[in-house]
């Protein structure tokens, strides 16, 4: 019997194929200099290092306290992700229309709030 979730193994691997796929496009970005390719980049490695902080602790100390602090921290790089996916978005469909900014800071407030409450949350919760 795993002395781990059995969901950890394939995230910690998924993990590691995004964040070589997002080195992958950051070195086709610095031949090609197409911006999708360094938002595509960035994105996969901000998502891909929130699956490694999110399967380590499990693998290596699965304390209340040690998992709380990594998923704060998965938290905190995985909006990061969806903050550069936002950009992927835009640059895609609403560049030559509305600024970046405009649909930026909505999204901004929201995500803030949300990862305001989960952290206040996060003090009473329980990881097993």
């Amino acid at each position: 019997m795993l002395g781990f979730p059995s969901n950890i193994l394939p995230i910690f691997v998924i993990g590691l194929i995004a964040i070589l796929f997002g080195i992958r496009c950051l070195i086709y970005y610095k031949n090609i200099k197409s911006p999708l390719f360094k938002y595509f980049g960035w994105s996969t490695i901000f998502f891909g290092l929130s699956s490694l902080f999110l399967a380590i602790p499990y693998l290596i100390n699965p304390s209340s306290v040690v998992i709380k602090s990594f998923v704060t921290i998965t938290n905190i790089l995985y909006i990061f992700a969806i903050f550069i996916m936002f950009r992927i978005i835009w640059y895609l469909g609403y560049k030559k229309s509305i600024p970046f900014s405009y649909m930026f800071v909505p999204v901004f407030v929201l995500s803030a709030v949300s990862l305001t409450l989960d952290m206040i949350n996060r003090v009473n919760a329980n990881y097993y």
